[in-house]
């Protein structure tokens, strides 16, 4: 099993008070990665259903019932990939008898382009990305750079670090970062 080394998401006002002290100091700050076996992974996991069981004790709940797996698929698929399975890749999951099934399908779908597409959706929503910044300069190099974070799977925090202090032409094919100010400039707030 690939475990995938996550990024530890940092909160935008923690990133505004670092850029307080200036962009230099806070350009050339590492990226922040850990890379969790899949031990680790299992422990966390194994925490977090008993505090999860804890609550709902707590609660006088009991926990749903385990998901079929034509339910778990059809979750999968609309949550990871933003469609429903077709009937072909239905009928291989249903059919497949492997106890980690359900793991090695989301693994699947998060290396497939679908993923990257969904999430390149999403941020584009959240960064208000268009195809013509303000004064009429093109946004393809910013939008090439969120697909591009995103297809290489950077962590969050270089992503943002690389927007925050981006400079120089908005029109350079390597310096899209410079979209995120480029988008909304001359907005009474701007970047809200």
């Amino acid at each position: 099993m690939q475990v995938r080394s996550i990024a530890v998401w940092a909160l935008p006002f923690v990133l505004a008070a670092d850029l307080v002290q200036g962009a230099e100091p806070f350009k050339n700050r590492p990226s922040v990665r850990a890379e969790l076996s899949a031990a680790k992974i299992r422990s966390y996991a194994a925490q977090i259903d008993k505090l999860v069981a804890r609550d709902l004790a707590e609660a006088g709940h009991k926990p749903n019932a385990m998901t079929s797996d034509a339910t778990f698929l059809r979750r999968a698929y609309l949550t990871i990939v933003g469609r429903i399975p077709t009937p072909e890749e239905t009928t291989t999951f249903l059919d497949s008898e492997g106890d980690l099934k359900r793991r090695d399908l989301i693994d699947q779908l998060l290396d497939s382009s679908g993923y990257t597409s969904r999430m390149f959706n999403w941020w584009s929503d959240i960064l208000r990305v268009r195809s013509r910044l303000s004064n009429n300069i093109s946004g393809a190099p910013y939008i090439h750079f969120i697909s591009k974070s995103i297809a290489d799977n950077k962590p969050y925090d270089q992503v943002v670090r690389e927007l925050l202090v981006a400079s120089g032409p908005n029109h350079e094919a390597d310096n899209g970062a410079t979209g995120y100010y480029a988008r909304d400039r001359g907005m009474p707030e701007d970047n809200m």
